[in-house]
């Protein structure tokens, strides 16, 4: 009986260690977990003050942009208005020139009036005149080509290098702000696997704390009865045991008892014939001497 109680308390043992093993091992895959959270928020982390550098990048360039683009304005606004004045002037001059031309072409016919009507007999110096001042118009009129084409070639360089800057601009603008989606994207999954990870591992535990609970209360009230009924048993049979040994120490007693009420008797009778026998000898002693 003794074997079989201590064999059932060896298998309710190797059973604790068994769940303790378990319990340690789910404890390592929760420490696990909690250091591949602690490195998902780390990289949450460093992703979002990558994201909030990469925004100030974005704020920095793209006032930076605003800068160049009030500067590219500004600078055309400069050349127009630069353009502006030359072509004014260049109208002017143009226009003098063509009233000038006008007047001339005026003083050539009245002048040619005049000699038909006075009958002037020199008109080569006029016509001299006339040819230098169609001369110096077409002369004017070239200028004002070559400065138009100038204004124009310069209008259109001003315009494509700003076109240019727009676009490149906008290229950067354009893959920064993707790439901010993209790890804005990143960091939304790993938030939700890390908010899945801590539903995971909560419901690990609970579900490991429920299954230890209901297995120790198992194992508490299996062993308590089996204990229970192993020790009375034990204490029945202890009971009954110690009760033959009273039975046969209160047998010996009384065998005891009655052995030396035998002796007792056996020395007093002894020791009344040695009283007997002295009583004798100091008689004749006495009565002899």
């Amino acid at each position: 009986m003794e074997m079989k109680f201590r064999d059932k308390v060896e298998q309710h043992k190797t059973e604790i260690d068994r769940l303790t093993f378990q319990h340690a091992t789910k404890l390592a895959r929760h420490e696990e977990l909690l250091e591949e959270e602690i490195q998902n928020r780390a990289k949450i982390s460093k992703l979002e003050s990558t994201m909030e550098e990469m925004r100030a990048e974005h704020q920095r360039r793209e006032e930076a942009l605003q800068k160049s683009l009030l500067k590219v304005q500004k600078n055309q606004q400069e050349v127009m208005s630069a353009y502006k004045v030359q072509l004014t002037e260049l109208r002017e001059v143009l226009l003098k020139t063509q009233e000038d031309q006008v007047r001339g072409s005026e003083l050539a016919e009245a002048t040619i009036r005049n000699w038909k009507q006075h009958k002037c007999p020199d008109i080569e110096p006029f016509r001299k005149e006339i040819d230098s001042l169609k001369l110096e118009l077409e002369k004017i009129s070239e200028e004002k080509n070559q400065v138009t084409e100038k204004l124009e070639n310069a209008r259109h360089a001003i315009a494509g290098d700003f076109q240019h800057q727009i676009t490149r601009l906008s290229a950067e603008v354009s893959a920064k702000q993707e790439t901010i989606r993209r790890q804005e994207h990143t960091i939304e999954l790993l938030s939700n696997s890390l908010l899945k990870a801590r539903e995971d591992l909560s419901r690990s535990e609970e579900e490991q704390k429920v299954t230890v609970d209901n297995l120790t209360k198992t194992i508490r009230v299996r062993t308590e009865s089996e204990i229970g009924d192993k020790w009375r048993t034990l204490m029945e049979e202890e009971s009954a045991r110690c009760e033959q040994e009273l039975t046969k120490l209160h047998q010996t007693l009384i065998a005891s008892e009655d052995r030396w009420k035998d002796e007792r008797t056996r020395l007093e009778d002894y020791l009344e014939q040695v009283n007997f026998l002295t009583f004798t000898v100091v008689y004749m002693y006495i009565h002899i001497y």
